[in-house]
């Protein structure tokens, strides 16, 4: 369980917000989140009521984080079924959960979001960091950034290699680069396989394979018409 000093930073940082209560280990956070943040010099500042779920578990679950006044305009998209915001593709927001404490996730990625659509609010519907798409193509654009790679069929061969979840470091670098795995993109694949992070990338290797279906399949119907 996690310790509730843990949630100090949080806390001190949105003092508006507390602890309501605490259910099979999992903390339930509500009250008020004063965003004061700026990017590019533009500075926003916005309340919002929320509820923050932080799982007994983490990082292996990820925090939710619902915006219960409904103040969030459904068109600005970031959402999942359940209503919770989506701060971030699935493996982005697991190594950050990784690598940083609870109380640093949290800010990071809630102010992050609350800025994005406070400035979609503002602006017109605009995205302030030239907007990550949401779902499927949300991930892969993540796996281009985090390989650093326009190649699809590099992104889909080192996921493929992780989901199989059998690295040797003397491998060739599924890449395709002709260098072992250990001196090309090994920094990249070992985290997610020590973390136990498969079973996401198999879930998005999935997504990742029918968007690419579905686009080969959209293009062959266009070279028919063309025809």
């Amino acid at each position: 369980m996690i310790a509730i000093s843990n949630l100090n930073e949080f806390l001190n940082y949105q003092t508006e917000m507390k602890v309501t209560s605490i259910e099979n280990g999992s903390y339930i956070i509500e009250g008020t989140y004063y965003l004061s943040s700026s990017y590019n010099e533009i500075y926003l500042q916005k309340y919002y009521n929320i509820r923050i779920i932080i799982h007994e578990v983490y990082p292996k679950k990820l925090p939710q984080v619902i915006n219960i006044d409904g103040t969030i305009p459904k068109e600005f998209g970031h959402f999942y079924v359940d209503g919770s915001l989506c701060l971030g593709s699935p493996m982005e927001l697991y190594l950050s959960a990784i690598e940083n404490n609870i109380s640093d996730y949290l800010i990071k990625y809630i102010d992050s979001y609350l800025y994005a659509a406070t400035y979609f609010i503002k602006y017109n519907s605009q995205f302030p960091y030239g907007e990550r798409s949401h779902g499927t193509m949300g991930i892969i654009e993540f796996w281009k950034e985090y390989l650093n790679t326009d190649d699809y069929k590099v992104i889909h061969n080192v996921m493929d290699y992780i989901s199989k979840d059998n690295y040797r470091g003397h491998n060739l670098c599924p890449c395709g680069s002709g260098e072992r795995v250990r001196n090309c993109h090994g920094n990249k694949i070992l985290p997610i396989i020590k973390n136990s992070l498969i079973e996401v990338v198999k879930e998005e290797l999935n997504l990742f394979d029918k968007e690419v279906k579905k686009t080969i399949e959209c293009q062959k119907a266009t070279s028919r018409r063309k025809l």
